[in-house]
């Protein structure tokens, strides 16, 4: 892990104060994406596939690299530390809708996703893929903390 501390403005700072389970500070986004056709047997993996891509590019995204630091005796705003490795098994999930899948159990498992707090030990971002929402359609559930978003915007 680098040294390297980055202090929280006192607006990003805020979005962590005000954070509670009943208020989480993320924001969400949905996107349905259509699968390509196979023309093997072998089946299409967009979890892998997206995985590679964000392992191509973390070394360009700063943001998303860096982690929560507490100070000592909470004296002052928690500061960012920039991390040279993550598990990105960690940041992108899977899960699968159950039977024929459809629209009412998506939106029941997106609004439990978004409920959920993001954990402040890890870079505060995650991707839900999710599969069975119909034949050949995923959706891909993306949340972000805004003290994370909106100060390195």
């Amino acid at each position: 892990m680098s040294k390297r501390l980055r202090s929280l403005s006192g607006l990003d700072a805020g979005f962590l104060y005000l954070e509670s389970a009943g208020t989480p500070m993320h924001v969400g986004s949905v996107m349905l994406i259509e699968l390509p056709k196979s023309r093997s047997k072998k089946k299409y993996d967009f979890q892998a596939e997206l995985i590679q891509h964000l392992q191509d590019r973390l070394p360009r995204a700063a943001a998303l690299r860096r982690v929560l630091k507490e100070t000592p005796l909470d004296l002052a705003h928690p500061m960012w530390v920039d991390v040279e490795q993550i598990d990105l098994k960690k940041h992108v999930l899977k899960k699968t809708l159950a039977g024929n899948g459809g629209l009412h159990k998506l939106h029941t498992l997106t609004g439990k996703l978004h409920a959920s707090m993001l954990n402040r030990s890890l870079p505060m971002w995650q991707f839900v893929v999710i599969e069975n929402v119909e034949p050949g359609v995923i959706e891909l559930y993306s949340k972000i903390h805004h003290a994370l978003l909106d100060g390195q915007g």
